[in-house]
Formats: structure tokens, C-alpha cells, sequence
């Protein structure tokens, strides 16, 4: 409701197994290249989560936090 916020929302419906960002690596290519996927249930990759299959970059990371690296 505040309209000064701007952002994408998906939604997976209660039937719903996963939502996938995928690209093609080439133009007439007929299948998708899976980049970032959410599994809540494991349906479709056999474990439950978030599955990156790229580099993932990070700029800043929070001081303080044993476990975070750059």
C-alpha cells in the first residue's frame, strides 16, 4: 500500500512447486537455462530451498559477522 515503494513480488500458489529465473543461452534455443530457483518443497530439484547455479557477487558485507566473507 505505500506507493513510494517500488519492487517485483511473486507468488507461489498453495498447488505451486517452484519458481525458476531462467534464460535462453542462445536465440533459437527451446530450452531455458535455470539461473535462480526456488524449491519450497524439494518437488523438483529433491531438495527444499533457494539453488543459484551462478557466481554470486557481494560488495559489502556486514561488520561483525564471523562467518561472512567477501
Amino acid at each position: 500500500g505505500n506507493e513510494t515503494i517500488r519492487g517485483i513480488a511473486m507468488n507461489l500458489e498453495h498447488e505451486g512447486d517452484y519458481i525458476s529465473w531462467s534464460y535462453r543461452k542462445a536465440q533459437n534455443d527451446s530450452a531455458f537455462t535455470s539461473m535462480l530457483m526456488l524449491d519450497p518443497r524439494g518437488k523438483f530439484s529433491g531438495k527444499a530451498g533457494i539453488h543459484m547455479d551462478a557466481d554470486v557477487h557481494m560488495i559489502k558485507v556486514k561488520p561483525g559477522i564471523p562467518s561472512a566473507r567477501e
